[in-house]
């Protein structure tokens, strides 16, 4: 935690040994913390840290190279971008969709390319993904939407919006989604994409 008057730091957890990504609770008393473990498959997990006491509990292990991850308004599905270790395409990519009460996958969204980056959008139907690209980066990332709603008749179908990103990060979109910010790592910019 940061105080951003002060600039003083506190510790609020060491009990994820690589965490890579944040999300808040709606009442912002929780942390839903990703652990990486980068390079070791089957190491990741999604931890729920109370920001209070520090407490961290584990929600789901066993994950390769977890990345990035964001809840549901109800706060009772998590989605997390993973990137699969894999002899031929290091950045073979996925989503899983876990239940944050049973820490069990609900379901696994496949066909990605090095996910890094996920929005989910305020009807809960789709989430935007930003793909860092293959495994040298480069200018091969894209932004991507994938289809999480499972009653659609496009369910788990991937749309790529934008391609030629230079290492596709981080995203986030305005209140109304209609301008969504991306970071690109391999160019050093912050891009707009207007909807």
């Amino acid at each position: 935690r940061v105080d951003l008057m002060t600039g003083k730091t506190v510790t609020v957890t060491d009990q994820v040994a690589q965490p890579s990504n944040i999300i808040l609770s709606q009442d912002e008393t929780v942390g839903y913390v990703v652990d990486l473990h980068h390079c070791n498959p089957g190491k990741g997990g999604l931890y729920r840290v109370n920001l209070a006491t520090g407490k961290a509990s584990l929600i789901i292990n066993g994950l390769d190279n977890s990345f990035a991850v964001t809840i549901n308004k109800a706060e009772t599905i998590a989605y997390i971008t993973l990137i699969r270790s894999h002899p031929t395409s290091p950045a073979v990519g996925e989503i899983v969709q876990v239940d944050l009460t049973t820490g069990q996958v609900i379901a696994t969204f496949s066909g990605l390319v090095a996910p890094v980056g996920i929005w989910l959008n305020a009807n809960e139907n789709l989430a935007y993904i930003t793909e860092f690209g293959g495994p040298e980066g480069g200018c091969s990332g894209t932004l991507s939407v994938v289809d999480i709603d499972s009653a659609s008749p496009n369910y788990r179908m991937i749309t790529r919006l934008l391609t030629g990103l230079c290492g596709a990060h981080d995203i986030r979109f305005n209140a109304a989604e209609s301008v969504a910010y991306i970071v690109e790592v391999d160019s050093s910019r912050l891009i707009r994409v207007d909807f």
